[in-house]
């Protein structure tokens, strides 16, 4: 069985998501390959999460993307990449770690007859964008334009994942037929086990006191502006501290002065502007008591959220779309009814209070196993197991399976 995965993007989790792909799938028995951008080698991505797999996996720096394109432009390129790529490796199945604007492209060439791809080959994609589950957050007309293109995206595959399993819930809601071909996926997260001492210790950060934070870009998304706000005018002690650490983007920049321009908070405030490697990323939730997100924009999976889970740390977090319903049936942390940074400075001295005493519970555990890179690749696999005859992975674990377990 030959198998191809492809991934256009370079930056965040994308290679580490095909690299995981395509190594399992090599472990099942495929001959794997994986295609990626011709920019990708040299990177840090690249040489972290493809290159190790060398030798094992059969690796084609090949796709050409102009990233300064629109997104319908870059999507036919991917696809043009994509059906190139199959003429020539002639793959058994074709896997999509992120097939967003790719499934639909080929949906579309399939429609009239242009297809090369479908036409002979078993197509296997994942669908970052789950906003067509949360209308609530939606106007009537985005959200009508987002139904279109999640229809049409399951025209463009033999299985779709997703990663916001609530997308299959607004379905059950609109009475829309369950569909074998739709399944969910694991949003994967793996945290190294580290006391939260010992994480203060490898980064030089005060053994005591209370840290809440941040870590991971910068920026007006996740809220950073909103925590600087709320830790510069809540009621907190002398021993509790904020801890920034990330990429931080220019429109964060005058509130990171404004911060950093207080005297009487120069012994309290951390702040390391740069990119983290993953043992400094797992560390660096290790060592905080609360982690504080209080996203701007969000409807899908954080996965964030859930390493601060895997690491026994608890969220405060925005509500709406993913983290509201994932914390109402998981205990996870709290929601804020909005980014508000008043509401969040009147929080924080009562949530950081109760972190102290907070241990992940039964549910908080089987939410981090699903959430495993084991049972991520467990899902890749699980139809080439059954097509060649081996029995499912023994890490599988189905989020019907959790969600039940939890209620």
């Amino acid at each position: 069985m030959r198998t191809l995965v492809f991934e256009a993007h370079v930056g965040g989790h994308f290679l580490n998501h095909a690299g995981l792909v395509s190594a399992a799938l090599a472990e099942a028995g495929a001959e794997s390959h994986v295609a990626v951008a011709t920019g990708a080698p040299g990177s840090f991505e690249f040489e972290s999460c493809i290159a190790p797999h060398r030798g094992r996996v059969q690796i084609h720096p090949s796709i050409a993307i102009d990233e300064r394109a629109n997104p319908g432009k870059k999507a036919r390129a991917k696809y043009a990449a994509l059906s190139s790529l199959v003429r020539e490796l002639k793959p058994d199945r074709v896997y999509l770690p992120t097939s967003d604007g790719v499934v639909q492209t080929m949906a579309l060439f399939r429609l009239v007859g242009l297809d090369d791809v479908l036409r002979s080959t078993h197509v296997e994609a994942l669908l970052m964008n789950g906003a067509v589950g949360h209308p609530e957050l939606l106007s009537q007309r985005e959200h009508w334009k987002r139904r279109i293109s999640y229809r049409v995206a399951k025209w463009g595959c033999h299985t779709l994942y997703h990663l916001n399993p609530f997308v299959r819930d607004w379905e059950m809601a609109q009475g829309i037929p369950e569909e074998r071909l739709i399944r969910i996926m694991p949003d994967p997260v793996e945290v190294e086990k580290i006391s939260k001492a010992a994480a203060r210790a490898r980064l030089g950060l005060p053994p005591n006191g209370r840290f809440v934070g941040m870590v991971g870009r910068l920026d007006r998304r996740k809220g950073a502006h909103v925590l600087i706000e709320a830790f510069l005018s809540a009621d907190l002690g002398p021993d509790d501290m904020l801890l920034l650490w990330g990429p931080c983007a220019d429109e964060i920049a005058p509130d990171v002065r404004r911060l950093l321009a207080r005297d009487d908070l120069r012994h309290r405030v951390w702040f390391r502007d740069g990119v983290l490697k993953d043992e400094d990323f797992y560390q660096a939730i290790a060592a905080m008591d609360l982690l504080a997100l209080p996203y701007t924009t969000t409807i899908g999976s954080s996965s964030i959220v859930i390493r601060a889970a895997a690491a026994g740390r608890p969220v405060v977090t925005t509500g709406g779309g993913w983290a509201e319903r994932v914390m109402k049936r998981f205990p996870l942390g709290w929601t804020l009814a909005g980014p508000d940074p008043q509401q969040l400075a009147a929080m924080l001295p009562r949530v950081l209070e109760q972190s102290a005493n907070w241990v992940p519970s039964e549910a908080v555990r089987r939410f981090v196993e699903f959430s495993s890179p084991q049972n991520f690749v467990a899902h890749w696999t699980d139809g080439l197991r059954a097509a060649t005859g081996l029995p499912r992975a023994s890490a599988f674990r189905s989020w019907q399976e959790l969600w039940d377990s939890s209620s």
